[in-house]
């Protein structure tokens, strides 16, 4: 028997998620290396049991830029083939190198060393939120990052919204265990986005496994990362 109306289960939401990953990792991944194999497709979904995951979106930038030999950018690359692999798109800025001069009070000599700052990302980020609102309308925009800088574009869309009358739902999920630092940095972020916290459960629970296969290759985590 066909089934009645009210007895149909809800329409799945279509969920886009987008990822800061130089936030993330610096935040929660760094610090614990057997988080790093993480699959952003199985986090959203982990996020969503119930909504359709429809482009799970992942920024970043190459790092030791200037070594083709580093050990750490053979890691990065083997990770965004896993990502790839499950259909993550990838978005990337750039690192530039800068001259800083130590601030250090006991310094007297005021050295001068350089370091790399990661440029773009974030202005990729808030841009591709706001061209895929408006392009592909999806219902709900989950965007994992404490960068403050994505919030004009949260605004962004949160407005284009009302002038459209389009229902969207917006969601700021901190990598942090508690998302109570994130308010009291910006205690406006109630009127833009619905705030959440990132369980050590789900980054868990949304591992790679050890050994993944991408185009016929096998590849196998990283040493180290587990």
């Amino acid at each position: 028997m066909p089934k009645t109306p009210d007895t149909q289960p809800p329409a799945q939401r279509s969920v886009f998620f987008y990822v800061d990953g130089f936030n993330l990792y610096h935040r929660r991944l760094k610090q614990n290396p057997s988080l790093k194999w993480l699959n952003l497709l199985a986090l959203a979904k982990r996020f969503f049991p119930n909504d359709r995951v429809d482009s799970v979106n992942f920024f970043t930038a190459q790092v030791d830029p200037d070594d083709e030999t580093s050990k750490k950018r053979e890691r990065q690359r083997l990770y965004w083939t896993a990502l790839r692999s499950v259909g993550v798109k990838l978005f990337f800025g750039n690192y530039e190198k800068r001259e800083m001069q130590c601030q250090v009070e006991a310094c007297e000599m005021r050295a001068i060393y350089w370091t790399w700052k990661e440029k773009k990302t974030d202005v990729k980020l808030a841009l591709q939120i706001v061209d895929d609102f408006l392009e592909k309308h999806p219902d709900v925009i989950c965007v994992v990052s404490a960068d403050t800088d994505v919030l004009p574009a949260l605004d962004m869309v949160g407005r284009k919204a009302l002038k459209l009358k389009q229902k969207v739902k917006i969601i700021l999920v901190l990598p942090s265990a508690t998302d109570d630092e994130y308010f009291s940095r910006n205690p406006l972020i109630g009127s833009l986005a619905q705030s959440a916290s990132l369980p050590e459960e789900y980054l868990r629970d949304s591992l790679f496994p050890n050994q993944i296969t991408s185009g016929g290759i096998v590849y196998q985590k990283p040493p180290g990362w587990s």
